[in-house]
């Protein structure tokens, strides 16, 4: 068998499967998946503690997999979530669980199934903008709308703009005003 599995399952950014039974709170997972959580393949096969699976994942990325676990199981049925788990052999790693909610006869919830893939790390949110940054692109997107209404020959629609323009570095002149007097 080569490196990327029997099936080539590695080299598509598969880790491997995982089913949560709540009646029981475990946690069966495949060989694979244990291998990434840093739990013997055996125990995984049988079932591991909710808390045990858990404490694989990045803790600043458990408040969102919960909430998205808990959107699944009041109805909507089926999850995706992306975070971060740590593993003696992998180290820290991006990964995506996709999965589904599974409900018996009476509508009960039984069970929530899923999988596991290698993700690329998500791109960092840009740096928030200072309010001085966010009025001057106010401005820049409202002098862009009011050049293209000209262009376009609608001249009402120029002369709002153009209005709206005023009151906003009417309200600008007067914020900076008051932050000099403070």
């Amino acid at each position: 068998m080569s490196s990327t599995g029997s099936d080539g399952e590695e080299a598509r950014g598969l880790i491997g499967i995982w089913t949560w039974h709540l009646g029981t709170n475990l946690v069966i997972a495949c060989d694979r998946v244990c291998e990434h959580i840093d739990v013997p393949p055996e125990q995984g096969l049988h079932g591991i503690k909710l808390e045990r699976f858990i404490a694989a994942i990045h803790s600043a990325d458990r408040a969102a997999l919960v909430a998205s676990t808990r959107a699944a199981m009041d109805g909507r049925d089926t999850f995706a979530a992306d975070y971060r788990i740590r593993s003696a052999l992998h180290g820290i790693c991006w990964v995506r669980s996709i999965g589904r909610c599974f409900r018996n006869a009476e509508g009960r919830l039984s069970h929530i199934s899923g999988y596991l893939t290698h993700m690329d790390e998500p791109p960092s949110p840009p740096p928030e903008k200072s309010r001085e940054e966010v009025e001057a692109d106010l401005v820049d997107h409202l002098v862009h709308a009011r050049d293209l209404a000209g262009d376009l020959g609608h001249d009402m629609l120029r002369r709002l703009i153009e209005a709206t323009l005023l009151e906003a570095a009417h309200a600008i002149a007067g914020r900076l005003k008051r932050s000099e007097t403070e």
